[in-house]
């Protein structure tokens, strides 16, 4: 994202982040000024079925470097499925 700004107030995802660390690391652009700050995401599971073709056709990765790619996308879904821990 590249953005260095203090006062981000939003951050608006309009498709499901590959991980949780991704997700992460782009919503905690949000409120570094100490304010309130909002992160907000979009996805459908058409987001999941386009990033697992996309991680599946990648034909310089390894099997197992593919499955962690379909590893941290399944795990960014249960993030977004349980809402006891979702922020």
């Amino acid at each position: 994202m590249g953005i260095d700004k203090p006062d981000v107030r939003f951050v608006i995802h309009y498709s499901l982040p590959k991980s949780v660390e991704g997700f992460y690391q782009e919503a905690g652009r949000a409120g570094r000024d100490g304010l309130l700050a909002h992160c907000i995401m979009y996805y459908t599971y058409q987001d999941v079925k386009r990033l697992r073709r996309i991680i599946e056709m990648d034909q310089t990765g390894t099997f197992d470097s593919k499955k962690v790619h379909i590893d941290n996308l399944f795990r960014m879904v249960q993030y977004c499925e349980n809402v006891a821990d979702c922020q």
